[in-house]
């Protein structure tokens, strides 16, 4: 059904090209389960105080690059 684009690129962009597939799998699945929960009605404003945008832009602002260099590589 969906294919991974190679390398994967708009994540590299972000976290370097080493850390790009952790990353891209924790987007990936995060997406996913965020998703499902809106989905199945887990996931209301007024049961968690947060809705599956703000999910979203907060998984984001989580992996946004630092300055100096790439603070995302493997431990």
């Amino acid at each position: 059904m969906f294919g991974r684009p190679v390398g994967d690129p708009v994540v590299a962009d972000v976290v370097g090209r080493p850390s790009a597939p952790r990353y891209a799998a924790l987007l990936m699945s995060s997406a996913h389960g965020i998703a499902g929960m809106e989905h199945t009605g887990h996931l209301t404003k007024d049961s968690r105080q947060v809705d599956a945008d703000q999910l979203v832009r907060m998984l984001i602002e989580s992996i946004r690059p630092r300055t100096g260099g790439d603070a995302r590589a493997s431990p």
